[in-house]
């Protein structure tokens, strides 16, 4: 009897601990993901902390990451502006953070302002960048790339004219570089996005208010300006970006001296 207690005393912490964890399919974009971290774990993790729920991170290239999220293996992809307009369809979704797409290129290439300069050019873009119709109908020439690193390490290089990344990851990248006066860039816009879970996920929909709810008390707490100062340097976070309610905290451009190198 003892023994058949103990092991269902086992079993029933065992099944606790599993449904109370979350796991949450990243990949590798700085300063957003990283193997070690990142502002978007950072970010989940005061979420579901607000909720009294615990996250866990699985780190694979984007390919595999949006594989293993579409197998179930995982409970919600980080980003869903990342997953292939094939399978886009097969998710519900959450928009709760702002981005700011921009195309950065060294200053040598040419005085590059907007999407309709880059026509016939040849640039650099993320695998399953939710604007490859958009380049097209500019007429930009596409090379598809695994990483920002690598878009950088070709513009770099002179093999391609402009990369496209976020605004916070391409400083930072080329801050890393120490090119900050060879480079310009310019925003092309600002892009909402956020956690997807698959549709045949029967918890799918519970997860994604649970974020929600996580989501508007770090807003009313003050955390999430903590965690995004951290990666935009203190009183210099993008206005664009911030919700509604937190405009006011923000700046319409960023100093770019001012962005802590966080990869």
């Amino acid at each position: 009897m003892f023994f058949r207690i103990i092991l269902f005393l086992l079993f029933a912490s065992t099944t606790t601990f599993a449904k109370d964890v979350v796991t949450i399919g990243t990949f590798p974009y700085p300063p957003y993901h990283t193997e070690e971290g990142g502002f978007l774990n950072d970010f989940y993790e005061a979420i579901f902390k607000a909720v009294n729920t615990k996250v866990k991170f699985v780190h694979l290239p984007l390919r595999r990451s949006e594989v293993s999220f579409l197998k179930g293996k995982v409970d919600l992809f980080s980003s869903h502006v990342l997953i292939s307009r094939d399978n886009i369809n097969l998710t519900d979704r959450l928009d709760i953070l702002k981005f700011s797409p921009s195309f950065f290129f060294l200053k040598t290439k040419g005085d590059f302002t907007n999407l309709k300069s880059l026509k016939d050019f040849v640039c650099g873009v993320i695998q399953n960048t939710p604007y490859t119709k958009l380049y097209e109908a500019n007429s930009i020439k596409l090379n598809y790339l695994k990483d920002p690193e690598t878009l950088v390490k070709m513009t770099i290089l002179e093999r391609i004219t402009a990369f496209e990344s976020t605004f916070l990851t391409g400083v930072n990248y080329i801050q890393k570089n120490k090119m900050v006066s060879k480079f310009d860039y310019f925003v092309f816009d600002v892009l909402s996005s956020g956690p997807a879970s698959l549709k045949s996920n029967e918890k799918g929909v519970e997860l994604l208010g649970l974020v929600d709810k996580g989501y508007k008390l770090i807003v009313e707490n003050g955390e999430l300006i903590n965690i995004l100062e951290k990666y935009w340097g203190s009183r210099n976070i993008p206005r664009a970006i911030l919700p509604h309610d937190l405009k006011h905290l923000g700046v319409d451009q960023p100093v770019l001296k001012m962005i802590p190198l966080s990869i």
